[in-house]
């Protein structure tokens, strides 16, 4: 890929980056998760608190404009156990 190109490309996925992280950013329970795009393909980390809080940020991704592939590592939290 010539530098000019492979430029252009990065600075499509900073800007594909910044529109996932505004659009799940706006919810709390996804605070604590992050978004990495390379080439196209937009990596979800960290810890959700439901599976429907999972769902919401994989459609938000896949949903957005450039993006060609989501992969998933997000993590449900887990809730101490308490002892009686």
């Amino acid at each position: 890929m010539p530098p000019s190109q492979a430029k252009q490309v990065a600075a499509n996925d900073e800007q594909i980056e910044h529109t996932i992280e505004y659009r799940i950013g706006s919810e709390a329970a996804l605070e604590n998760s992050d978004v990495e795009v390379e080439a196209g393909v937009a990596r979800l980390k960290g810890t959700v608190n439901s599976r429907s809080d999972q769902v919401m940020a994989l459609t938000v991704a896949r949903s957005t404009p450039g993006v060609q592939r989501v992969i998933d590592e997000l993590r449900l939290a887990t809730s101490p156990v308490s002892s009686r």
